[in-house]
């Protein structure tokens, strides 16, 4: 086992892929440019901590945003927003989970010749959360005619404004990161939230039908336009893991890279260059992605992006790490 140098470090990083809308309308209102999707998601992260003798120890605050829903909901949810009345049949179906934290992450690398391995540890606290999911149908005149259910927990009702008094959560995760580096290939496999929970102690939530209008496909019959029961419960949720799979064939500098979380799949080839600056790369990714890339001993800075407009992305990546080598 190899003696590592000691260093601090400190980064932004962001990685979105939103489907139906960019992803700046998915968070502040979706516009006129919708399409059909089946996701929406974005993890973002804050860290800085430190490396010595193969520990990492750092501190993170984490946003994490997971959307799973049919192309119907979407196409439905786009004309509610444009008030867009025009009559449809719409089968609705939506799973979310949405959660702010912080936290600290440990990990170690073990060291076997050319192998590495590295399993690290995430211990949070939940600030915020959303999570539910719904099922139902909108039909007829669609802005007038809907029939759901529901079943929402939240730390803030973003549906009926229900006060709430929340307690703070708390989860756990874990990654693995594997790693073979040969004389001229290099072979890395990343694994994020492989395994994780998250309990949230007497969360507010909401479960029942929701009937508007007069539904022809209604999932739950009931004489008032809503029926149900809310109250706080302990709850606990997951998140779905993401991967990455990346080669790197070193005398030409060119790496392939596969990364997938659910819904959303990617593959990326990438193109270094060594100069006096540091390695400059390019990328083109199968989401009509191009990327810049620029990296030394001291720091690491990527922009992956399908629009010159980042507000019009639809898949953004951003990532900058500075590192202090002691």
């Amino acid at each position: 086992m190899s003696v590592q140098a000691a260093e601090v470090f400190a980064s932004i990083g962001l990685h979105s892929s939103s489907e139906p809308v960019p992803v700046y309308d998915m968070v502040h209102g979706w516009g006129d440019d919708v399409r059909r999707g089946r996701y929406a998601w974005a993890d973002g992260r804050v860290q800085s901590g430190f490396l010595a003798q193969g520990w990492m120890v750092a501190w993170e605050r984490r946003w994490h945003y997971d959307f799973r829903f049919g192309a119907e909901t979407a196409e439905f949810y786009g004309r509610l927003e444009q008030g867009d009345n025009r009559p449809g049949d719409y089968r609705l179906q939506l799973q979310a989970t949405a959660l702010q934290m912080r936290g600290v992450r440990a990990g170690y690398e073990f060291e076997w010749q050319r192998f590495r391995v590295q399993p690290v540890v995430s211990l949070y606290r939940v600030d915020q959360y959303q999570a539910g999911r719904l099922q139902g149908f909108a039909d007829s005149a669609a802005l007038e005619s809907a029939s759901v259910l529901l079943d929402y927990h939240f730390d803030d009702d973003k549906l009926l404004g229900w006060p709430t008094a929340p307690e703070d959560g708390h989860g756990v995760s874990a990654d693995l990161n594997l790693a073979y580096n040969g004389l001229r290939w290099q072979f890395e496999v990343q694994l994020q939230d492989l395994w994780n929970r998250f309990e949230l102690p007497a969360a507010a939530f909401t479960r029942g039908c929701i009937n508007l209008g007069f539904s022809a496909n209604p999932v739950c019959l009931e004489d008032n336009a809503a029926a149900g029961n809310s109250g706080y419960a302990d709850y606990h949720t997951h998140l779905q893991y993401s991967g990455q799979l990346r080669a790197v064939y070193t005398d030409l500098g060119v790496q392939l890279t596969a990364f997938w979380h659910d819904r959303y799949q990617r593959i990326s080839a990438q193109k270094n260059w060594r100069t006096r600056i540091g390695e400059l790369g390019l990328s083109a990714h199968s989401t009509a992605q191009l990327g810049l890339h620029w990296s030394s001993n001291w720091h690491q800075l990527a922009l992956v992006t399908d629009q010159a407009d980042w507000q019009q992305a639809r898949h953004l990546q951003v990532q900058l790490a500075l590192r202090y080598p002691w």
